[in-house]
């Protein structure tokens, strides 16, 4: 009997490495490298600035150019150009915002293949396609002719700060297609 006890020992601790050597590296290939690190990253980052941009956009659908609320989104030095006309600083963004938004009584925004690139911790570029619907307050006599459709681009720039990203510099380019 003792020798039957011999002989599992010798095969007891070679299964106990075994297993810590097993262990050992399910806990290493466990570990993410920093490529999958960044690129989880990137996939987050990606998902809060879109949602940024997706609720400026309703901000705008809505005819919501209060400070406040845009103070949500815009950070203070931001910069906007809209069919080449330009803005710096929230107060006048959201002027230009309002101004070229509110003959619209209606503004609809579909956005598509957003993409951003993170330059820094700090900094990220975006971009996204877009078609919008806006209905002018006055209706021309042709209902057909009673709204605008465009496509176009939105890009810019993202900045991180302690509330979350804010766009720093945001681009409509657009083209009225109808």
């Amino acid at each position: 009997m003792k020798e039957g006890i011999k002989m599992m020992l010798p095969i007891n601790e070679n299964n106990n490495k075994n297993i810590k050597n097993i262990n050992q590296n399910n806990e290493q290939n466990s570990t993410p490298n920093t490529q999958q690190v960044k690129r989880i990253e990137q996939v987050f980052t990606n998902q809060e600035i879109s949602q940024v941009v997706s609720r400026l956009l309703k901000e705008i659908e809505h005819h919501k150019f209060d400070p406040k609320p845009l103070n949500n989104f815009l950070t203070d030095d931001v910069e906007l150009e809209i069919d080449g006309q330009v803005a710096s600083g929230r107060s006048d963004v959201e002027e230009m915002l309002e101004d070229y938004f509110e003959q619209f009584s209606v503004n609809m925004f579909m956005t598509t293949d957003f993409t951003s690139d993170v330059d820094s911790d700090y900094v990220a570029e975006f971009q996204t396609n877009f078609t919008s619907i806006h209905e002018p307050f006055i209706a021309p006599a042709n209902v057909l002719d009673a709204y605008e459709e465009h496509i176009g681009v939105i890009f810019g720039q993202a900045e991180l700060d302690e509330d979350g990203w804010k766009i720093s510099n945001l681009t409509i380019d657009n083209k009225v297609i109808r």
